[in-house]
C-alpha cells in the first residue's frame, strides 16, 4: 500500500480565507481520487496532507513545501498528489529540483490533470515542457500587472497598499483618495511640530503630549501596528510620503520621479519642501567633528536583556555632582520613555555601568589566554550538540510561518468587517481562533529555538583559536576605541545580562562572568546596578576581585 501525501495550494489570502473556496476543492478532489482508486484495488492511505495558504508558486520559500520535502528524506511518502503541476511550482528549475529529489528518494509525483509517467524519457520530456509553459504564463502575467500598475502611476491613480494618514479611498471613483476631515488636521500638526521642535523624537513627543493619534484602522493592507501614540518611525513614513501634497512616486527604468496625482493635497508644497529640508540637515551622512573622541560603548551590539532579549544600547548621563556616568540600557524602553512617557520595560535589570563591564570582559578574555583547558572545555562543551545550520533552517522555517500565519489573521479581520453576521462569520471567527492558537504557539517554540541557537556557537579548530586569541588581545590595548569595539565582535558573539549574573557567549563556548564562589557586591551577585530595593554603583575593584582572585 502505497503512502500518499496531498498537497494543496492556492496564491492570495482572499483564496485563502474563504471557506469552501479553492484550498477546500482541492483537497477534496484529491481524496475523491484515493478513495476511487481504492474500490478497485488497495492503492493507497493518505498519510499526511500540506494545505499552502496564500503562496505564490514562484520559489521553494513555502513552509508546507518545506515540510513536505523533510517527509520525503525521512522516506515517508511515496507518492505525492497534487491537482495538477503548478500547484506544486511554476518555475522549471525549481520543479526539475524536485523531480529530481523525489526521484532519489524513490518518491513520485502524481497530477490528476497531467496523467504524465516521469519514469520514462518521453514523460519527463513533456512535463518540463507543461512546466515551460507554467512559467511563461506566469511571467507573462506579472509583466501585464507590472505594465498596468506603471500606467496608472503615471496617470496619478492610487495603485493600492496601506492608506496613509489623512485620506481614505474614494468609492465612487477608482485610484482616487478623499481627505478624511478628523485626520487632516492631525497631517498638518506632525509636520508643523517637526519644524517647531527641529527633531523627530521631539514632535513624536509632542503630538503624543497634545493628543494626535496615527490612524487608527488598518486600510489596504500592511502589517504594522496600530498604535495609540506616534512614534519616530511612524512619523518618518510621514514625512518622507509626497501624497500629502497630491503627489505620487513612479518608479521606471531605475529612476524615481513624482507626478500629479489625483487627488486634493492636505498639506502645501512650501510646508512639505521645508520639512524634507530640516530632515535633510537632521540626516547628516559625516559624523560631527570630534565623532571619534566620544566614548565608543565597547560592547554595544553585543549587549542584550536576558529577559526581554531587548539590545542594551549605550548611554550617558549626567549626576547630581556634574559627573558623567556612562551606561547601558534598554534602547526601546529609552524611546517609549522619551516619546510617551511611558517606562515600558518591566525587567528587572534597568541599566548597568559601561566601563567596569567592559573592563571585566577583556580581562576575562585576557585570562583565558592563561588556562587553555578553559578553551578545549567550550570545544568539549559543544561537540556533540545539535548543529547551527539546522537549528537556523529550522528558525527560517518558523519565522516563514509566524509570518504567513499573521497575514492569515489579518486578512480574516479584514475579512469578517465586510461579512454579515450569520453562519459564514461565525466559520470565519471560528477559523480566526484556530490560526490565532496555531500562531501563539508558534512564537513559543521560535522563542525557544532562538535561545537555543544562542548558546550554538560554531566549533573551530582549538589551537586556531587560541593563535587567533592571542593576536586580538596583543593588539587590543594599543588599538583605537573605536576598533577595540570591532576585535572583541571578533571575540564574543552575545552577552546576556539577567539581574544575578553577566554571560557572555564566545564564538566557541560560553562562560560566567562571576566567580560562583564570591559576590561582586555584598547582598548582590551583579554587575548591574544594585537590586530594587536599593540603587549601588559597582567598584571595579570588587569586580577585578571576583573574576580574578
Amino acid at each position: 500500500m502505497k503512502r500518499i501525501a496531498l498537497y494543496v495550494r492556492v496564491s492570495t489570502e482572499e483564496q485563502a480565507t474563504q471557506p469552501e473556496g479553492s484550498l477546500k476543492s482541492q483537497e477534496q478532489r484529491l481524496r475523491d481520487y484515493v478513495a476511487r482508486r481504492n474500490e478497485d484495488e488497495t492503492w493507497g492511505k493518505i498519510v499526511g496532507s500540506f494545505i499552502e495558504r496564500g503562496k505564490s508558486g514562484k520559489d521553494t520559500n513555502r513552509p508546507e513545501l518545506q515540510k513536505l520535502i523533510r517527509g520525503v528524506k525521512q522516506h515517508k511518502f511515496d507518492v505525492i498528489l497534487v491537482t495538477e503541476m503548478s500547484r506544486l511550482s511554476r518555475s522549471t528549475k525549481d520543479f526539475c529540483n524536485l523531480l529530481e529529489l523525489f526521484d532519489k528518494f524513490k518518491c513520485k509525483i502524481l497530477s490528476l490533470r497531467e496523467q504524465f509517467d516521469t519514469t520514462t524519457a518521453a514523460g519527463e520530456m513533456m512535463l518540463n515542457m507543461l512546466m515551460n509553459f507554467a512559467q511563461f504564463e506566469r511571467k507573462q502575467l506579472a509583466e501585464r500587472v507590472q505594465a498596468n500598475v506603471n500606467a496608472r502611476a503615471k496617470r496619478g491613480l492610487y495603485n493600492g497598499g496601506p492608506l496613509p494618514l489623512g485620506y481614505t479611498l474614494d468609492k465612487k471613483n477608482n485610484g482616487r483618495l478623499v481627505i478624511v476631515p478628523e485626520e487632516a488636521p492631525t497631517v498638518k500638526a506632525c509636520f508643523e511640530q517637526l519644524l517647531l521642535q527641529g527633531s523627530i523624537s521631539r514632535a513624536a513627543k509632542e503630538l503624543n503630549k497634545m493628543g494626535y493619534m496615527p490612524k487608527q484602522k488598518r486600510m489596504g493592507g500592511g502589517r504594522a501596528a496600530i498604535l495609540r501614540h506616534f512614534t519616530c518611525a511612524s512619523l518618518q513614513r510621514i514625512f518622507h510620503n509626497p501624497t500629502y501634497i497630491a503627489k505620487r512616486k513612479v518608479h521606471e527604468n531605475g529612476k524615481t520621479y513624482l507626478v500629479d496625482a489625483q487627488w486634493e493635497p492636505i498639506i502645501s508644497e512650501e510646508l512639505y519642501n521645508a520639512v524634507q529640508k530640516k530632515l535633510r540637515e537632521n540626516d547628516s551622512v559625516f559624523k560631527p567633528v570630534g565623532y571619534r573622541n566620544k566614548y565608543p560603548y565597547l560592547l554595544s551590539g553585543l549587549l542584550s536583556c536576558a529577559r526581554c532579549k531587548e539590545p542594551l544600547c549605550g548611554k550617558s548621563g549626567w549626576g547630581k555632582k556634574k559627573k558623567k556616568y556612562l551606561y547601558y540600557a534598554h534602547g526601546s524602553q529609552i524611546k517609549r520613555n522619551f516619546t510617551t512617557q511611558n517606562p515600558g520595560c518591566h525587567c528587572s535589570v534597568k541599566y548597568i555601568h559601561a566601563q567596569p563591564l567592559e573592563k571585566a570582559v577583556f580581562g576575562r578574555m585576557r585570562a583565558l589566554l592563561k588556562d587553555p583547558k578553559i578553551i578545549q572545555g567550550f570545544f568539549n562543551q559543544h561537540q556533540n550538540g545539535e548543529s547551527r545550520s539546522e537549528l537556523m533552517s529550522e528558525i527560517s522555517q518558523l519565522e516563514n510561518k509566524l509570518k504567513t500565519q499573521s497575514e492569515s489573521v489579518e486578512a480574516m479581520l479584514s475579512h469578517l468587517e465586510q461579512v454579515k453576521a450569520g453562519s459564514l462569520a461565525q466559520k470565519i471567527y471560528k477559523r480566526y481562533e484556530q490560526v490565532e492558537a496555531e500562531q501563539k504557539s508558534t512564537e513559543m517554540r521560535l522563542t525557544e529555538l532562538q535561545g537555543e541557537f544562542q548558546t550554538q556557537p560554531e566549533i573551530v579548530d582549538s589551537n586556531e583559536y587560541m593563535k587567533f586569541l592571542d593576536a586580538i588581545v596583543e593588539r587590543f590595548e594599543t588599538a583605537p576605541l573605536h576598533l577595540q569595539r570591532d576585535l572583541l565582535r571578533l571575540v564574543y558573539g552575545k552577552i546576556l545580562v539577567t539581574q544575578e549574573q553577566v554571560e557572555a557567549y564566545c564564538h566557541v563556548g560560553k562562560y560566567i562572568l562571576d566567580d560562583p564562589k564570591k559576590n561582586l557586591n555584598p547582598g548582590s551577585n551583579t554587575l548591574t546596578n544594585g537590586r530594587r530595593e536599593r540603587s549601588r554603583t559597582v567598584d571595579l575593584y570588587d569586580v577585578n576581585v571576583a573574576l580574578y582572585p
